[in-house]
């Protein structure tokens, strides 16, 4: 545990601090500092218990994991992003299964999805022998890094197993129903979430109280549009929201252009990796309130730099 040892001298520096200030019976700085400590102790809880976890998460969950950190790494991080991407695009295995799950995300044909998937396994250039040690080289680098504390949902988490097992597996007689079980979970996946699922209310509270304090410095026009979208009182034109989406979505890869341009090399693949993500985001009626906000986020990271 010598990595998290920074933690540890984090939490003894609150420990002598918080002692200073019982001697003097400062109890409300006290108080402030023992709920420091206790968050001090979760955090390095949780960094201690990284590299077991991440190497019982499949690829797919540590890309979602790594897909979600990307900005907040691009901003405080770039060394770990770098790492990070150049592994996945040096590792064949990982850059044949991110290709696999990007295909399966851009699903949206008509017919069965169950072809579409085995032949997407079949052009999938991954060497089933050496798979899981490829994962488990990200694994242990996102452990590195403090990265994989990042919850993913039951379904989600079951589809990206069935597509571990494709992926790592060969197909014999003797699997033939477990890996037949699981190109069928990944075919009602993606049939399942080609037409995007309707946000839940809480997630749009969750969200709209981020959209709120991210509102103030935008133009009239904007903050008009923005909180028709969150209350949902006014009858919203499609159109009117598709344009708003795709503004912020140019106004993003716009500036990650400007900044690639005068960008040094190191910074350049946190850079590109940002630009795939956000070329790869279409507009959709039903999650405009969740995608406003990322492209916010995004944006917020980039103005700053």
């Amino acid at each position: 545990m010598k990595e998290y040892n920074k933690h540890v001298r984090q939490w003894q520096d609150i420990a002598i601090k918080m002692n200073e200030a019982m001697q003097k019976d400062n109890f409300g700085l006290a108080d402030k500092l023992l709920n420091e400590s206790i968050e001090t102790y979760k955090h390095y809880k949780e960094c201690c218990s990284l590299p077991k976890s991440n190497r019982e998460k499949t690829f797919g969950e540590l890309n979602y994991v790594l897909e979600s950190e990307l900005t907040n790494l691009f901003k405080n991080n770039k060394k770990a992003l770098k790492e990070c991407t150049v592994l996945m695009k040096e590792d064949n295995n990982l850059r044949s299964a991110f290709r696999f799950i990007d295909a399966m995300r851009k699903y949206n044909c008509e017919g069965n999805a169950n072809n579409y998937v085995t032949e997407s396994l079949e052009l999938a250039n991954i060497d089933k022998k050496t798979f899981r040690e490829s994962v488990n080289k990200l694994a242990d680098l996102l452990s590195k890094y403090e990265i994989g504390a990042c919850k993913i949902d039951e379904e989600s988490v079951k589809y990206f197993q069935a597509c571990e097992k494709a992926l790592c597996e060969e197909k014999k007689l003797t699997n033939l129903t477990d890996y037949t079980n699981s190109i069928n979970s990944i075919a009602s996946y993606i049939e399942a979430h080609k037409a995007p699922i309707k946000e839940s209310t809480n997630t749009i509270e969750k969200i709209s109280e981020e959209l709120e304090k991210k509102i103030a410095n935008l133009t009239e026009d904007e903050q008009s549009l923005i909180k028709d979208i969150i209350d949902f009182k006014q009858p919203m034109v499609e159109t009117k929201q598709e344009r708003l989406f795709n503004r912020f979505k140019n106004e993003c890869l716009d500036t990650v252009s400007h900044l690639m341009n005068d960008a040094a090399e190191e910074d350049k693949e946190g850079l590109n990796a940002i630009k795939e993500q956000l070329e790869n985001k279409t507009y959709c009626k039903e999650t405009i309130v969740e995608d406003i906000a990322k492209l916010l986020e995004i944006r917020d990271v980039l103005i700053e730099k």
